[in-house]
């Protein structure tokens, strides 16, 4: 199976502009409704959430490793996870690494739920990254990177669509 490894550059003076101007900072317990979807929250996503996470992750993979790496989540703050509820429910997530003291965040396990892929109306995974690209504009970091499988391609689709380069691909 190969793997691509996907980076997004965070330093174009008029990004930053754009992002201070639209994007609010936000802690681990808040919520944000995004914009235009006023039923939908992009917010940190708590223990309390393991029973939607699992029920993605079911209708993703027989054995998905993101429940376990979410069960057992740093207590550093290093890896957090984010997502996009609707009514209540996660239906998208991914999960976070800061690394290189704040300059790169590593997005990873790009999840949405079966019921919310493929249809016009549910683009959670595509908003929750621009969400994401935003918020690490204004916090100035200076890349995201991604790793996603070779085949899947609406990961890939929407990581490229959000200004993300292919960097290489490895097989794993």
């Amino acid at each position: 199976m190969y793997r691509h490894c996907l980076a997004r550059p965070l330093t174009t003076a008029i990004h930053k502009r754009r992002a201070s101007v639209r994007a609010r900072r936000m802690d681990r317990n808040s919520d944000v409704t995004i914009i235009g979807k006023e039923n939908w929250k992009y917010r940190f996503l708590q223990q309390s959430d393991l029973k939607d996470v699992q029920e993605i992750s079911q209708s993703q993979l027989t054995h998905d490793y993101i429940p376990l790496v979410f069960e057992s989540l740093p207590s550093d703050g290093s890896i957090y996870p984010i997502g996009a509820e609707l009514n209540g429910h996660v239906v998208s997530m991914f999960l976070t690494e800061v690394q290189d003291c704040g300059k790169t965040l590593y997005a990873f396990g790009i999840r949405t739920h079966a019921d919310h892929r493929n249809t016009k109306n549910s683009n959670f995974a595509a908003q929750v990254i621009k969400k994401l690209i935003v918020d690490q504009l204004e916090q100035n970091a200076r890349q995201i990177r991604s790793a996603v499988d070779a085949g899947s391609i609406a990961p890939v689709k929407i990581l490229r669509n959000n200004g993300f380069n292919k960097v290489c691909s490895y097989e794993v």
